[in-house]
């Protein structure tokens, strides 16, 4: 073997500067450079791409969320009114009953007064009559007193 086979394989290993080795640096360089810049390429696309799904996972949640808020909102405001719809309808209901009660105890009240005022008018008339039987005795019914003399 040469000095020049060695230094050859010397440089084909990266241990000297040879003509070879100083001509393919640049070529390895630029493969490199090549090489190295496709892998930032594909990196990029796929940070890219993780970034899209990402946002589009984010905006995805954003409008469940916004569609869970409104049905809960749409639930409870249904609720609401249905609960509001029975105080409504039980009020009125109890309403009904206190007013038709009154209705009863009032026309209850009125026929029991009504029902007093007879009993007194007729209790009235009983008394009238019996004064008036005692009123319509005779003047004989009732003892003369006795004449006082005259006096001359």
């Amino acid at each position: 073997m040469g000095r020049r086979q060695v230094q050859e394989a010397m440089a084909n290993m990266g241990l000297t500067d040879s003509w070879l080795n100083r001509r393919s640096k640049p070529l390895f360089s630029v493969q490199r450079g090549n090489a190295d810049a496709s892998v930032r390429l594909a990196q990029q696309q796929k940070t890219q791409e993780l970034q899209d799904k990402i946002s589009q996972l984010v905006e995805n949640a954003a409008a469940q969320k916004q569609q869970q808020e409104a049905s809960i909102r749409a639930n409870t405001s249904d609720w609401y009114n249905t609960l509001l719809s029975n105080f409504y309808s039980t009020a009125q209901q109890q309403g009904t009953s206190l007013y038709n009660a009154e209705q009863e105890r009032a026309a209850a009240a009125a026929e029991a007064e009504r029902q007093r005022q007879a009993e007194a008018e007729a209790s009235k008339e009983a008394l009238r009559k019996k004064c008036y039987r005692s009123c319509r005795k005779k003047a004989s019914d009732y003892p003369t007193p006795p004449k006082k003399p005259k006096a001359t």
